[in-house]
């Protein structure tokens, strides 16, 4: 430690004990420790008649231009601490640069040693404020031109303005998190609500309602089976047809339909034979249909409109012209429809022949 920063420390605590002086002087020298009590000793009786010549003899003597040195380089590397004021960096400045150039230089009232000496102290304090505070104070117009004093009031001003803000965003910060701590306490009472409606709903049974149908789905459906049945025996459509009359009809109606709709008659056989083996199983006829007519009771070949048809009648002249063929003479109808492959192998010939 310097001494000058021991003096310091000792005026401090002899201010708040209210000392005088001659106790000043007394109990000063008492504290001194090692090279300085030493150097103390040594003082003649005219350096300690009071207590402020005691005082200048001590830092003359002590005075240590390493120390000096020391103080100068750290008075350039000065920063201000992340929890330090504005005005406590103003007063390590001054204490630092005391110690660096000695009392006369820290307070002499010359003009050029005082422009000096607040230049220096100005462009330790702008480099070592925080960042936040430097870039306000750097951004103030009248920076360039300001003293050394009015350097150190933009500081505190700008310090409070910094402050201002953070405590505005600690605040917004504080409320965004009452706000997102009320919303999560909503959250969780509504979570154990509805965790206690499951629960019962999980130990409640429920009965299972009857399947109600309304009046439009049950016609929806009636139809859906009268489609699918008219589609698969598209016959019972044509029997269902309405039987027109001629308008000069006076005691019918254009829409009249036979009393017995599903009424048909069997067709005879084209054999002409009434009466067969199976003549009287009706139930055998019933299960028939015509392809052609799309009516029971018969088959397709016993169909008296299969005949009446244009490929009908084409099949029977066709059927004709070949039986003419046939019957012509030189043409062999005895001839066996099924000739063996190899007759020219056997020595048959082209027809079988020698």
């Amino acid at each position: 430690m310097a001494i000058e920063e021991w003096f310091k420390l000792a005026e401090r605590m002899a201010t708040h004990a209210a000392w005088t002086d001659e106790q000043k002087l007394h109990f000063f020298q008492e504290r001194m420790s090692k090279s300085a009590a030493n150097f103390n000793d040594s003082l003649p009786n005219a350096d300690r008649v009071t207590y402020a010549v005691w005082k200048q003899a001590i830092l003359n003597g002590l005075a240590d231009n390493t120390t000096k040195a020391r103080k100068k380089e750290q008075l350039k590397t000065l920063k201000q601490e992340e929890k330090e004021r504005v005005r406590d960096f103003k007063t390590r400045i001054d204490d630092t640069y005391r110690i660096a150039y000695g009392v006369n230089a820290a307070t002499s009232n010359h003009a050029d040693v005082v422009a000096l000496r607040d230049e220096t102290k100005k462009d330790v304090l702008l480099n070592g404020l925080k960042t936040q505070i430097a870039d306000l104070v750097w951004n103030r117009p009248e920076i360039n031109d300001a003293t050394y004093v009015e350097t150190v009031e933009l500081a505190e001003e700008c310090e409070k303005v910094v402050e201002i803000k953070k405590i505005a965003k600690n605040k917004d910060l504080s409320s965004a998190v009452t706000v997102m701590s009320e919303e999560a306490e909503k959250t969780k009472e509504e979570i154990n609500n509805l965790k206690g409606l499951i629960q019962k709903l999980m130990t409640t049974p429920i009965a299972q309602p009857a399947v109600q149908l309304e009046e439009k789905t049950i016609n929806a459906l009636n139809r859906l089976a009268i489609s699918n049945t008219d589609g698969k025996w598209p016959s019972q459509n044509r029997e269902r047809r309405t039987v027109r009359f001629a308008s000069e009809s006076p005691n019918r109606s254009r829409s009249q339909t036979p009393e017995n709709r599903r009424r048909y008659n069997t067709p005879t056989p084209y054999r002409g034979d009434h009466e067969g083996s199976n003549w009287g199983d009706q139930k055998q006829y019933e299960s028939r249909r015509c392809y052609v007519c799309d009516k029971k009771g018969h088959l397709a070949r016993q169909c008296w409109r299969a005949k009446q048809s244009p490929f009908a009648q084409q099949n029977a002249r066709q059927n004709g012209q070949q039986t003419y063929r046939r019957n012509q003479p030189g043409m062999r109808t005895n001839q066996p429809r099924n000739r063996n492959f190899n007759n020219f192998r056997n020595g048959t010939g082209r027809n079988g022949n020698n």
